[in-house]
């Protein structure tokens, strides 16, 4: 009993502790030294919605048994969820109004904020959707998150000094109440359509503006530095806006979705357009970039439907991903040779672009650069391009024609896929890599016959349905197989691979279910991710001791394998992916390094690992005990006397080959 009453007393003494100190003239009060703050009646909130009805007034002092206090700051949800509070004047002297301080308040209609506050906390006018206008003093520096959120009845906010604006701190978009309210007043009656920030404004700080619509014209001052982020985002009514000399740096979104803008300069003092900066501006028709501008960020024009010219000067070196994507109303684009690569999907959905002119110096068309500009019918690329990224034209159905110069080394996946128009392709020899479906769709890849197809010395692919049973020598002299190239060709089940191979793409010969057997000769430097992936035939595979790089999952799910002879003394550096589900397989190493792979990551999950004897011949194919040789050959299929030292293939009486490594 006694432990029970004192718990009740020390939850008895917890709620005095936040309950009032006093009520004077109905309103409740707080007290520190020579400092009064307006409090809650309750500690529970809900007991707050009847505290205070209709109009009350926070005065500058409060007197209470004799002593005089100072009002300076109106607590944390002080007249939270009180509905039926119509009216509310502070008086001077308060600094802060609490987060939550007026939250729920929905029977509000007017606030009285002196020019003593500077902080208004979060979430403090939540939720009051009687409010109809709000006047912001100038010594408010810092307005909390979510401050106005909800309080949709507002029109008006009327700000006396506009440079002070300019420097408040919003917590978010919806602590400023012109997200709501859609225009500013510089008085009662003074709407502010054409707005001049001050020259005293040194920078225009977040959210300043966001979605004020009322505006229709900006003029920014050389005294600013800095325009925020998300700060005029929104402005529909925003016509024009100058943007002068000194100005150093756009923020994100700085002007995203100002439909209504039409031109736009941007100075030489500016280095950087941020990302978003005028994403959506769906009215704007040309910009100008002026020299100086070294970036131009993600997003940055997106969506700019309207945009019919833009000049890019020489002092730009990069466009950022998709910094003009969806603009498809441009119709041409000179890209200066100070520009290093053409981003992602820069010029995504530009349908209405017809010519494309990349001047000597940049080096990458990034993936996706060009992505369904169907109205591109030509393009002209210059001899320092060394790479066509992924989907880089991908859609350009207006191409009839390219002439890729001797630097190209790199053709990405998908690159031209869905160019129908294109019939002709010039390829140098020096291209070594081809990515999946590079030219799918084209007139050129439709007019090549069912087979392999080769692209100089790349295996590009296989075209067609694949019959059973097919077995394939690679020719010599080809340096790559295309990634995909053999893809879920499940009639597969033979394939030799030339010395002359060094490259073996990702996904070349992925879900091959019914490949058996592969020959990798001497040569063959890497294996890719996925190479071999989900090949479940499989029963023997030999790596070459001249591979020094095998992917992840590159042998992944080869379900059937039974024996790896890996010939390279170093083992490879592999991840747990590379051999999954085929670690139940006897590991053939050269002798001497069995340790190594004991030791090696992820070599050492083969629960059998088995070196060759010097001089041995180990039999990886058995398809029958009572066959007998009658022919031997090189991995390349030169006919050889005996076997030699390394891989051999022998021809078997019932037409069978085996391999074996001595």
């Amino acid at each position: 009993m006694k432990r029970f009453l004192s718990l009740t007393a020390l939850l008895l003494l917890a709620v005095a502790s936040f309950a009032y100190d006093a009520l004077v003239d109905g309103i409740y009060y707080n007290f520190s030294g020579s400092e009064a703050t307006v409090t809650y009646k309750s500690p529970y909130y809900t007991g707050n919605k009847t505290a205070y009805t209709s109009a009350i007034t926070i005065p500058e002092t409060v007197t209470y048994n004799g002593k005089t206090y100072s009002v300076t700051s109106i607590r944390y949800r002080a007249f939270y969820n009180c509905t039926g509070l119509t009216s509310v004047t502070i008086s001077e002297g308060v600094t802060t109004i609490g987060d939550n301080a007026f939250e729920g308040c929905s029977g509000l209609t007017s606030v009285t904020i002196p020019s003593s506050v500077t902080t208004i906390g979060w979430s403090a006018f939540n939720g009051c959707t009687g409010l109809t206008s709000v006047t912001i003093p100038s010594s408010v520096t810092t307005i909390g998150k979510d401050a106005f959120n909800g309080c949709s009845g507002l029109s008006k906010v009327i700000v006396s000094d506009i440079a002070k604006w300019c420097s408040v701190a919003f917590g978010n978009f919806v602590a400023n109440p012109l997200c709501y309210a859609k225009n500013i007043y510089s008085d009662e009656n003074t709407k502010i359509t054409n707005l001049i920030i001050p020259d005293d404004a040194t920078n225009i700080s977040e959210y300043a503006f966001y979605k004020c619509t009322g505006l229709k014209s900006v003029t920014i001052p050389s005294s600013v530095k800095t325009i925020g982020q998300w700060s005029f985002t929104g402005c529909t009514g925003l016509k024009s806006v100058t943007i002068s000399e000194g100005v150093t740096s756009i923020g994100l979104s700085a002007f995203s979705d100002c439909t209504g803008l039409t031109s736009v300069t941007i100075p030489s003092s500016v280095s950087y357009i941020n990302r978003y900066a005028f994403n959506g501006c769906l009215g704007l028709t040309s910009v100008t970039i002026s020299d100086g501008v070294t970036t131009i960020g993600d997003y940055a024009f997106e969506g700019c439907s309207g945009l019919t010219s833009v000049t890019i000067p020489s002092s730009v070196t990069s466009f950022d991903w998709r910094a003009f994507s969806g603009c498809s109303g441009l119709t041409s684009i000179d890209i200066p040779s100070s520009v290093t690569s053409i981003g992602w999907s820069a010029f995504n959905g530009c349908t209405g672009l017809t010519s494309v002119t990349i001047s000597e110096g940049v080096t990458s068309i990034d993936n996706g650069a060009f992505y369904g500009c169907s109205g591109l019918t030509s393009i002209t690329i210059p001899s320092s391009i060394t790479n066509i990224g992924g989907e880089a034209f991908y859609g350009c159905t207006g191409l009839t024609s390219i002439t890729l110069p001797s630097s190209v080394t790199s053709i990405g996946y998908d690159a031209f896929y869905g160019c129908k128009g294109l019939a002709s392709i010039t390829i140098p020899e020096g291209v070594t890599t081809i990515g999946d479906d590079a030219f799918y769709g084209t007139a050129w890849y439709d007019n090549q016959p069912d087979g392999l197809v080769y692209i100089n010395n790349v295996l590009y692919t296989y075209k067609g349905t694949m019959p059973k049973n097919t077995s394939i020598t690679i020719k010599e002299g080809t340096m790559c197989i295309g990634s995909y190239a053999f893809d879920d060709c499940t009639g597969l089940t033979n394939v030799t691979i030339p010395s002359s191979v060094t490259s073996i793409g990702e996904n070349a010969f992925f879900g091959c279910t019914g490949l058996t057997s592969v020959t990798i000769t001497e040569g063959v430097t890497s294996i890719v991710s996925s190479a071999f992936r989900n090949c479940t035939g499989f029963t023997s595979v030999t790596i070459p001791s001249s591979v020094t790089s095998i992917d992840n999952y590159a042998f992944y799910n080869c379900a059937g394998l039974t024996s790896v002879y890996s010939l390279n003394p170093t083992p490879q550096t592999i991840d747990y992916f590379t051999f999954y589900n085929t670690y139940s397989a006897t590991l053939y190493v050269p002798v001497g390094s069995k340790e190594a792979y004991e030791n090696a990551e992820y070599w050492k999950n083969f629960s059998n690992i088995v070196e060759l004897a010097p001089s041995a011949i180990e039999e990886i194919e058995r398809d029958s005990a009572e066959a007998t040789a009658v022919g031997y050959y090189s991995p390349d299929g030169k006919v050889v006397t005996q076997p030699t030292k390394g891989i051999n293939i022998i021809k078997m009486t019932d037409g069978t080959t085996r391999k074996i490594v001595k």
